[in-house]
């Protein structure tokens, strides 16, 4: 049987080597950046036009809550961000959703625009947060000084190409700060480490799922991708459920709906994955990196 060979969306480079298996599907590893892919030939990434349909059964109380329930920790991570940021204060959220990122940059003095491909999303937040909303494609070359992406690059088909798009719109100096899911977060890797124990066969415990997360990082392997695409890394750092890096609104609605199964599957798998950070293995990777 011949070798099967696909591309690295990463790097463009051919790999045929195999990570293990997730629902069936093959999990490919780049040999340049060992970041971790689906086939883009056979899967068909989601287009996320109808993504937050919860949104529109939302009143003006519950957009409050949405908001306020983010705003110390947003407030947190821009304080983080602005001691590294240089010139204008010129900012753009890729995958803005509802805008809670660009209200809080708003709020601190940024001249915040949201790009967001849901159009309940971007109803939403015009209606609350008054957000100014723009398409990727329409930003000019070297304007922006910030740009971030929240859960943003797991779901490109396209890496390279996004990538670029986004180094051209940067200022030279410009920011790009990137939170993606650890592939494989601790309290995952001991689920894998218990079948194996127990001599079950293993499809890999990872947060990669056909169509939505397609692709994979670990600290190293999210620092290779952008430094091979032409950032230079600022600093990049593993967090988990309890740090300021976190989104807290899953626990909150869990207790608003007293779902104590949920929670405390949730804080087990939390504190594994707290301890797990300082190793590699947190809940998320988060970069910020310069354009160079």
């Amino acid at each position: 049987m011949d070798e099967v060979t696909v591309i690295s969306p990463f790097s463009g480079a051919e790999t045929t080597v195999k990570w293990g298996l997730v629902a069936g599907s093959v999990v490919w590893i780049c040999p340049t950046t060992g970041a971790l892919f689906f086939d883009r030939m056979k899967i068909k990434a989601s287009s996320y036009q109808n993504y937050y349909p919860y949104l529109a059964g939302f009143n003006a109380e519950r957009a409050h809550y949405e908001l306020e329930v983010r705003r110390r920790r947003l407030n947190g991570q821009f304080s983080w961000i602005e001691r590294n940021s240089v010139g204008d204060r010129k900012h753009i959220d890729i995958g803005a959703g509802p805008g809670y990122c660009c209200d809080i940059a708003s709020e601190r003095g940024w001249d915040s625009y949201g790009v967001e491909v849901s159009v309940e999303a971007r109803r939403f937040g015009e209606k609350h947060y008054s957000v100014r909303y723009v398409e990727l494609n329409e930003l000019k070359s070297g304007t922006i000084n910030l740009i971030t992406a929240h859960h943003v690059l797991e779901h490109i088909s396209d890496v390279m190409a996004f990538l670029a798009k986004v180094k051209g719109i940067l200022v030279p100096g410009g920011l790009l700060v990137i939170y993606v899911p650890n592939i494989q977060p601790l309290s995952f890797f001991l689920k894998d480490v218990i079948k194996l124990r127990l001599g079950q066969e293993v499809e890999r415990h990872c947060d990669m799922y056909s169509d939505e997360h397609i692709s994979g990082f670990n600290r190293r392997s999210l620092e290779k991708v952008l430094t091979f695409n032409g950032f230079e890394t600022v600093q990049i750092f593993d967090s988990a459920q309890f740090s300021m890096h976190s989104d807290p609104w899953f626990l909150k609605d869990a207790i608003m709906s007293r779902r104590w199964l949920f929670i405390a599957k949730r804080l087990i798998s939390a504190c594994l994955n707290t301890v797990g950070s300082a190793w590699g293995q947190g809940n998320w990777v988060i970069g910020m990196f310069r354009n160079i």
